[in-house]
């Protein structure tokens, strides 16, 4: 039996690297364009806080506008950072909450 000069797992590794390579400046550029189309609504933001609009308001805008509540809060902290407060998940059912020390 002959052996191989390398090894599968290294021809594998190079294609991959290869084909990463490859796809590199396409998920670049996409990033770039996404950036881009972000600047217009950031700028938005920005100048509708600095006239007194609300973050709760923006965010009542954005999710009547089809919006994920997620995803409006996560543009307007990204813009305004603490803008808005936290949103505080709830234990799911069945998880016990650990009980307080009582004061002595």
């Amino acid at each position: 039996m002959k052996e191989e000069k390398f090894p599968k797992r290294v021809l594998l590794k190079k294609k991959k690297a290869t084909e990463i390579a490859k796809l590199r400046p396409e998920f670049l550029a996409a990033v770039d364009e996404y950036m881009k189309s972000m600047e217009p609504l950031e700028r938005a933001i920005r100048e509708l806080l600095a006239q007194g609009t609300s973050p709760e308001e923006l965010l009542e805008w954005g999710i009547e506008a089809g919006e994920s509540e997620e995803f409006v809060r996560a543009t307007i902290n990204a813009v305004q950072p603490n803008a808005l407060p936290r949103k505080r998940r709830l234990p799911k059912p069945g998880k016990k909450i650990p009980p307080r020390p009582k004061d002595n």
